[in-house]
């Protein structure tokens, strides 16, 4: 089948291939016949006894322009960060490359090659040895950066990353993405961002800052969010309440903070930095809703004129994410809550501009073929009747689902647990979400 498919591969525009590592001596045969492909996805697991792992048959793909690749080692264990992938490209043309490896090679050549070209940078990796030997670099159409490391990983070092920033210039970026490294409580990288904003002129619309790492001070946080007026989505460590307390919306001020923000993500951090003051962790719930009411219903039921010609936008969603090994921090916020005598949430229905809309019905559409019709379910899934029974009661609940006048928060909480080497890890998310009709 495969060499039946190889010899079409002058008709390929875009093309998915997915299995063991094996499969790449067949597909090498398209080398030189790919004049029309324009998007890759390549999802390769070689053995564990296989440390290096070369394809080069891409390199001569003179339309190339959107590369996404996972490279992985099968069974994994010790062996995953030892394991090389190396990969020919056209990297000059390329405009979006995303890459999720063991060891990345390709990250450099990105550099040397794809600086006027690339719009999105995606890497995901266990090392990336060059790191710490690139220079300054500017990305003048870079739009998304995302750097991440493999979850527990600890290759990477955390100055090297703060370095490698510091070396940027990316006036076209608006969304970032810095976490999973093992960053500590005092690394600066908050003043590392701050900077690069400055430097490159840009104007961040979505940021993602490791959990681990909170701002120097108030004034730091405030610094960072003044650069960003058209922020829409922001994922840091949960504030203080000084801090929190800045997010307040006033809809009258001629220079309001993030006056578009629709989605907050406070994540508390890693078990093994938490320190005290307590507010380094927790939510308090007064500032959070005062907070919350500012950019929902107040702005929604004000009759106060907007000045200064800005645009605002309601907040749409709200996450508060706690990872732990026991639920004893997820039950102490929760008490947070229920005993904080809060006042009552309302928004006006005749004035509200947040719908349940096309886009909520296409996100429950993605959830239900997530869990009950994901590629990764075996066959016998898709026969089990005590599946389709389980979906069959979800559409129900979503069918009789009523949001009155009186409604305007759905407070959905979720726990996702994953297994590492034996040890439970729990991810708890309190998501609120704000709506009326």
């Amino acid at each position: 089948m495969l060499l039946v498919l190889a010899e079409g591969a002058h008709r390929w525009e875009s093309v998915w291939i997915e299995g063991p590592g094996e499969i790449i001596e067949v597909v090498s045969l398209v080398e030189g016949k790919l004049q029309l492909l324009s998007k890759l996805v390549l999802r390769l697991a070689t053995p564990p006894d296989q440390r290096e792992f070369r394809v080069d048959c891409f390199a001569s793909a003179p339309l190339l322009r959107h590369v996404d690749l996972s490279a992985s080692i099968e069974n994994r264990g010790p062996q995953q960060a030892e394991g090389i992938f190396y990969i020919s490209l056209p990297w000059s043309q390329l405009e979006k490359y995303k890459a999720s490896t063991p060891r990345d090679t390709s990250y450099p050549k990105l550099f040397q090659h794809s600086q006027q070209s690339l719009i999105k940078l995606q890497c995901r990796t266990n090392q990336l040895p060059a790191l710490n030997s690139i220079s300054e670099a500017n990305f003048s159409r870079l739009k998304k950066l995302y750097l991440m490391q493999y979850y527990g990983a600890t290759q990477i070092q955390p100055a090297d990353v703060l370095l490698h920033l510091g070396q940027l210039t990316l006036p076209s970026l608006t969304h970032l993405k810095v976490y999973d490294f093992l960053f500590t409580p005092t690394d600066p990288l908050y003043e590392i961002v701050i900077n690069l904003i400055q430097r490159s002129g840009c104007s961040l619309k979505s940021l993602r800052l490791h959990s681990n790492v909170a701002p120097e001070s108030v004034e730091q946080f405030v610094s960072l969010l003044e650069l960003c007026p058209e922020l829409e989505f922001m994922d840091v460590r949960t504030p203080t309440e000084n801090m929190l307390q800045k997010l307040w919306l006033d809809r009258t001020s001629p220079a309001p903070i993030v006056p578009k923000l629709k989605t907050l993500v406070l994540r508390a951090p890693s078990g093994s930095v938490w320190e005290v003051p307590r507010d380094r962790v927790f939510v308090d719930p007064l500032n959070f809703m005062r907070v919350v009411r500012s950019r929902t219903q107040d702005l929604l039921n004000s009759d106060q004129p907007i000045t200064g010609g800005q645009t605002f936008h309601c907040l749409e969603e709200v996450r508060i994410i706690v990872h732990l090994g026991d639920s004893s921090t997820f039950y102490q916020q929760l008490a947070l809550f229920e005993g904080a005598a809060l006042p009552p949430f309302d928004i006006k229905p005749e004035n509200s501009v947040l719908r349940v809309g096309r886009r909520t019905v296409l996100v429950w559409v993605n959830v239900l073929q997530r869990n009950f019709c994901g590629r990764w379910h075996s066959t016998a899934e898709y026969r089990d009747v005590k599946m389709h029974w389980e979906m069959n009661r979800l559409m129900k609940e979503l069918e009789e689902l009523k949001i009155g006048p009186g409604d305007g928060l759905m407070l959905c909480v979720s726990t996702i647990v994953t297994f590492k080497s034996g040890v439970r890890v729990a991810c708890v998310v309190i998501k609120l979400t704000f709506f009326a009709r």
